[in-house]
């Protein structure tokens, strides 16, 4: 088969499973902070799920940060730049998509909520690992809102203290307001159970039942993530969402 037949075969698969599982929610909304597998959860709901499916924010968010800050203010207040690129995904997660969860569920009222998460050391280490790599190369708008969100003031933008309060407090907050419909996906999760529980929460049927191959972070200790990340991320920054 061809390059442009299997690329229309691709997107005619895609068209119909996201007719098939789409008729009872909007977008599906990952809440799980960065670094609890959000980007994996991202690449098993395209890939396996076929849906349209964006980690972070599209379109450099960034650059209309002070559009996210309204929204997460006024959750009826959704301002052009924002609106288009909420337009262009069904799945979202990672930052800025956890702090906006009364947002989503304002505006999205049918959407399927989830969160991915981890324990809090593990959780802790490598964040921590992640910031101190990033430290001096974030754009103003992605350094500022980690802060505010984190309630850290230094440089780096992040603090023990502040960082596993966060941690707490986001947990907490998500299943307080959701209760039991929000689905929680511990990343000690073996894979087919992941896929098991997200195909019985959303009512879509997965292609396949592991994304092994797809684990980006937790196949290996932390720190020799960091340095493969670290490569790859500072020769194409735009592909790790930075």
């Amino acid at each position: 088969m061809g390059a442009i037949a299997a690329a229309k075969t691709h997107n005619l698969r895609t068209q119909i499973v996201e007719e098939g599982c789409r008729k009872h929610f909007s977008k599906i909304i990952n809440l799980g902070l960065p670094r609890t597998g959000t980007l994996s959860f991202i690449r098993v709901m395209e890939h396996n799920f076929g849906l349209q499916s964006c980690h972070q924010l599209p379109n450099n968010w960034p650059q209309y940060v002070d559009q996210i800050e309204l929204w997460r203010n006024n959750p009826y207040k959704v301002k052009p730049k924002l609106k288009k690129a909420l337009s262009q995904c069904i799945v979202l997660a990672d930052i800025p998509i956890y702090a906006l969860y009364r947002s989503f569920k304002v505006r999205y009222p049918k959407s399927i909520f989830v969160m991915t998460t981890r324990g809090l050391d593990s959780w802790l280490n490598s964040t921590e690992l992640l910031m101190k790599l990033w430290k001096g190369k974030m754009e103003n708008g992605r350094i500022q809102f980690i802060r505010k969100f984190f309630k850290v003031h230094n440089k780096l933008g992040w603090s023990h203290k502040e960082y596993a309060a966060t941690w707490l407090a986001h947990t907490q907050a998500v299943i307080e307001y959701f209760g039991e419909h929000v689905l929680l996906l511990p990343i000690e999760f073996s894979d087919s159970d992941k896929i098991k529980s997200l195909s019985a929460f959303t009512g879509c049927h997965s292609q396949y039942d592991s994304y092994a191959h797809f684990h980006d972070s937790h196949g290996s200790s932390a720190s020799k993530h960091i340095n493969q990340f670290s490569k790859k991320c500072l020769k194409y920054p735009k592909k790790c969402g930075f």
